[in-house]
């Protein structure tokens, strides 16, 4: 655990903290206010058309998982999803994956490795997701797993379970 001399020491390494903009977390500041009065909203995206790809096996199986702890899931198939800036954003795929990012308080996202990097499949979905207008209500924020080997999914898939199991 840092101690705050370590993170005054840390903090003072660097020009470019604003004092005013610096806060330690503590317990207090990560402790949900007030509880949810609904399960969990996690919404799954994974990066590949292909029917039978490991990550959208991956991210199913996932999804199953979540579902079994308690937690609301909705999958989004980026099948026909319009590369970003090649359509507007009224095109029903992309008000399809922007109402279910503002539905969800979490998201899960699988992508196969592509030259060292996720596929253009994901990253389209990730562009047209409109940060400015999506609003996370969780506390924590929202929790994301992508491009990494599977191994390394299913450790971040762990710790993901691991939290929302300790939020009840």
């Amino acid at each position: 655990m840092m101690t705050d001399h370590v993170a005054n020491d840390l903090k003072n390494a660097s020009s470019n903290i604003d004092d005013a903009c610096f806060a330690v977390p503590n317990h207090a500041s990560l402790t949900v206010k007030v509880p949810s009065t609904h399960p969990p909203r996690i919404l799954m995206l994974y990066g590949s058309l292909r029917e039978r790809s490991y990550s959208k096996l991956l991210t199913l199986e996932a999804a199953r998982l979540l579902e079994a702890m308690g937690a609301e899931v909705r999958m989004y198939d980026p099948l026909n999803l319009p590369q970003p800036d090649a359509a507007p954003d009224t095109h029903p795929k992309v008000r399809e994956l922007r109402e279910l990012a503002v539905w969800s308080e979490g998201m899960v996202w699988c992508s196969p490795e592509r030259h060292g990097a996720m596929t253009g499949i994901m990253k389209s979905q990730i562009d047209w997701i409109a940060f400015e207008i999506v609003l996370f209500p969780s506390p924590l924020g929202p929790y994301f797993i992508f491009n990494a080997p599977l191994a390394m999914e299913m450790f971040a898939l762990s710790m993901l379970l691991q939290f929302l199991i300790s939020m009840e």
